[in-house]
């Protein structure tokens, strides 16, 4: 027989999930005879009575729970390997979910909420650079424990975020081609972000517009990772250059599919930067050593990164009551030889 779970008490009480969570958790404003209902139809259900004693009496499990979504880079890995090691620190299980489900994935992110509140966590991150519906955003901050935010998605006015900053840097780099006189530039986001183009896409093509680029955009080119973002990377580079469209510079999803992205325009016998400017994301170690030494764009330091979102949760974990301000780490433009002037003599038919 499947254990009992929380949605099993709120389907036999009628209440929501979310008044169940509050009650479970022993964390937020629930009526007496709510709560008393509740936790009656907890004993009759047999749900983890054990931690159930422990947790409505105040304890604590000295666990928290990590949610990621829409990350796939070097670096984002790095901003997770430092939260996780901050929390071992101080005595912290870190229980880590990866939510790969494309488009609205709000029902998704609730469930493994739920599933992490269910382990009675005392405090959970959401890390993603995804927009979330109305509803999901609701959950989270009504859950009844501590959440900070990490990326560049959370609650437009909460203080409990740990901002990436990369509007900035893309500003940088539109500046920066615009100056080596490019004027169309392909770019190759992964299908997560195609996914949604207003929050990702579209801000990046009104920067380059403001600086008279033309940022050029195909689904046929759109990374979907698979069997790995490199080969992923060079084969939509290798139908892009089949397809011949007229632009001088590739903007790609990361460093990783940038290795792709020089291996294809290599083998179609063209040259970096001569006849295509390649810029990737992430300042991946040993971006500085390809050929040429791949332009890009570096984040902040990870170990500050992943510390910040881990130290900001503990405070309110400690603190309930405490007031946090909102801190945010900017990306930078790193350039190197993988950008040059916009070729003249690149024509259609040489990338046939």
């Amino acid at each position: 027989m499947p254990p009992v779970t929380s949605h099993d008490v709120a389907k036999a009480t009628g209440f929501s999930q979310m008044t169940v969570s509050r009650v479970l958790s022993g964390k937020g404003a629930v009526a007496p005879k709510t709560r008393e209902r509740i936790l009656e139809a907890v004993e009759q259900l047999g749900y983890r009575p054990n931690a159930l004693a422990s947790g409505l009496r105040g304890g604590v499990t000295q666990s928290i729970g990590l949610i990621v979504k829409g990350l796939g880079g070097s670096l984002a890995t790095e901003h997770i390997r430092h939260l996780i090691h901050a929390a071992q620190e101080h005595s912290y299980l870190t229980y880590t979910f990866n939510i790969d489900h494309r488009g609205d994935d709000s029902d998704e992110l609730i469930r493994v909420a739920q599933d992490l509140l269910d382990r009675r966590i005392d405090g959970l991150v959401v890390y993603r650079n995804m927009p979330a519906s109305v509803k999901a955003r609701r959950f989270l901050e009504s859950c009844g424990i501590p959440v900070v935010f990490l990326g560049d998605w959370g609650p437009s006015r909460s203080r409990q975020r740990v901002v990436l900053d990369v509007k900035t840097s893309i500003l940088q780099l539109a500046d920066h081609l615009a100056s080596l006189k490019h004027r169309r530039v392909a770019y190759f986001p992964s299908v997560n972000l195609a996914d949604f183009p207003e929050h990702k896409l579209r801000p990046i093509q009104r920067s380059f517009a403001k600086v008279g680029i033309e940022l050029v955009m195909d689904p046929k080119w759109w990374i979907k990772g698979q069997p790995s973002i490199a080969e992923a990377t060079y084969q939509a580079v290798r139908s892009f250059l089949t397809d011949g469209p007229d632009v001088t510079a590739l903007m790609i999803i990361n460093d990783v599919g940038a290795l792709g992205a020089l291996a294809a325009v290599r083998e179609a016998g063209l040259s970096v930067p001569e006849d295509l400017s390649i810029v990737g994301f992430d300042d991946m170690d040993g971006a500085g050593y390809c050929d040429p030494p791949l332009t890009t764009i570096g984040g902040p330091d990870s170990s500050h990164v992943g510390r910040a979102a881990f130290e900001m949760l503990h405070t309110l974990i400690a603190t309930p009551d405490a007031v946090v301000e909102r801190q945010s780490f900017p990306f930078e433009l790193i350039v190197r030889e993988s950008t040059g002037p916009a070729s003249v003599n690149a024509s259609k038919s040489k990338r046939r």
